[in-house]
């Protein structure tokens, strides 16, 4: 697995989408919320449910733009450009294939590794503005 690889399969198709589809469904029908949610959860959804078509989507904008900021920042924090300092220690982030090889996800010193947070922002623009 490479840099382009992760981030497509799993920080975009299994984290961001994901949470972007439930969140969109609940908008729709929170009743799902009354089984798996909190109560505070199922109140806000409940009332939100009830808003026009162009409130959802104002909504759903924020959310999809909430989410991009936690995942992007969460990203640069992995790939050493947003400043984060445990002791001097650094965060290593690898794939290890059933064979037993790995490789790193993250540039390591002198290393040429395409940042997370960079193959991150290849689609943003298009996800921003319809959740595609």
């Amino acid at each position: 697995m490479d840099c382009e690889t992760f981030v497509k399969l799993v920080i975009k198709e299994q984290i961001r989408d994901k949470a972007y589809g439930y969140t969109k469904e609940y908008l729709s029908d929170p009743e799902q919320l009354r089984v798996f949610g909190s109560p505070a959860e199922y109140k806000a959804f409940a009332k939100l449910s009830k808003y026009s078509k162009e409130e959802k989507e104002a909504i759903l904008t924020i959310v999809r733009s909430s989410l991009h900021t936690c995942i992007f920042s969460f990203l640069a924090i992995l790939d050493g450009v947003r400043e984060f300092d445990l002791d001097g220690g650094k965060l290593v982030l690898s794939y290890r294939s059933e064979d037993g090889s790995h490789r790193n996800l993250l540039a390591e010193d002198g290393e040429d590794v395409d940042f997370l947070h960079d193959e991150y922002m290849i689609d943003y623009p298009d996800w921003l503005s319809n959740g595609e």
